[in-house]
């Protein structure tokens, strides 16, 4: 009886030491995958959510090849950190159930060919103003882009036919040349008083400041004239009812800040042309009004020469210059140039411009 109890004590210390070894090692097996568990990132099995796509974005050239863009955005995008425990291993999933918060798509777009002259240069029209013309070029002005022109029928291309963009020795990334313009061409001769707008005279874009075209007494007192020229001395109109064009040389001007003014690219004469125009230097502080002829060359380059200069103040009085032009087979302009002087009273001005197509009788300066 003693014997049999002892077996029993036995054999109970012994289960209740299985039964700790036994706890002991469940518990080791399932505790050493989270020690020994390397951190991954694993796809989520939730569906992805998108929203729909947004409509496409305006075709970014007007001519040629452009490029539309839209997106849309994951519904189930999650910002916060999520764990979990997947088959043993830790799960560190941060940011989104969707591969990104956005998504985007991009396809080109021709609403219009290019130029026909171009085609075959791959030359598109890009988001840039260019008058009475048409622009040829990469939709991104990148290192490397190149853009051509072509003017519209009845103008003349002014300046380079390409432009490209490139690197300069400071790093800045730039075009090589400023953009040509397109400018009217006309048969007829030029005649304008001003009185009514520019006629086909033109504002130059890459020049300082611009033309004022103004009547009656300029605004600062002792300089620029007290009236146009055209109604001065012409019966039955009210004197000073006209208009004429002068430089402003105040604030904010600076000296030696100049205002360029042309005409329309005049077609070829046999005979020559005959420039006369009326010119208003008065003040004690007056700059330099030039005259220029330009003439295009068959590479595109243009040819200028001085006509006219004139410097300093020369009184309250209109002045009138004749000019020949012993030019032909070839196209000309004239181009005026007004010079800001030292100070406030230097205002330059111009009136009745005339090219007439023959040579002048009165008097001429060389060219």
């Amino acid at each position: 009886m003693k014997f049999r109890k002892l077996y029993q004590d036995s054999c109970s210390r012994r289960n209740a030491f299985l039964n700790l070894t036994s706890w002991s090692l469940l518990c080791l097996w399932i505790s050493l995958p989270l020690f020994g568990a390397k951190t991954e990132n694993l796809s989520e099995p939730e569906a992805e959510k998108w929203t729909e796509w947004s409509t496409w974005s305006p075709c970014t050239v007007t001519r040629g090849y452009g490029v539309q863009d839209r997106q849309r955005t994951c519904a189930t995008h999650v910002k916060t950190a999520d764990y979990a425990i997947k088959r043993g291993r830790l799960s560190n999933h941060f940011g989104s159930k969707c591969p990104q918060k956005t998504q985007h798509q991009r396809r080109i777009c021709s609403p219009d060919e290019c130029h026909d002259t171009l085609k075959l240069q791959r030359f598109c029209q890009p988001t840039v103003s260019f008058p009475h013309g048409k622009i040829m070029g990469g939709v991104i002005p990148i290192l490397g882009a190149i853009l051509g022109f072509a003017c519209d029928e009845g103008f003349k291309l002014t300046g380079p036919a390409r432009v490209y963009r490139r690197k300069f020795p400071d790093g800045s990334v730039g075009w090589n040349a400023p953009f040509p313009e397109c400018f009217p061409i006309t048969d007829a001769s030029v005649s304008c008083s001003f009185d009514e707008d520019l006629c086909d005279l033109h504002q130059v874009m890459y020049d300082n400041f611009d033309w004022t075209r103004h009547k009656g007494q300029t605004p600062t007192r002792n300089t620029g004239p007290k009236m146009d020229h055209t109604t001065y001395n012409l019966p039955g109109v009210v004197q000073g009812s006209g208009y004429y064009l002068y430089i402003e040389t105040s604030n904010p001007r600076r000296a030696y800040q100049t205002a360029r003014l042309m005409t329309p690219w005049l077609t070829a004469s046999k005979t020559g042309f005959c420039l006369t125009f009326w010119y208003h230097m008065y003040g004690k502080s007056v700059g330099t009004l030039q005259a220029f002829l330009h003439k295009s060359e068959k590479n595109g380059e243009l040819e200028e020469t001085m006509l006219f200069k004139e410097t300093g103040n020369h009184g309250d009085i209109w002045l009138q210059s004749v000019i020949n032009i012993p030019l032909n087979n070839t196209e000309i302009r004239v181009v005026f140039e007004g010079v800001v002087g030292d100070d406030v009273f230097g205002d330059i001005s111009l009136d009745d411009i005339i090219i007439e197509r023959n040579l002048c009788i009165e008097r001429s300066y060389g060219i």
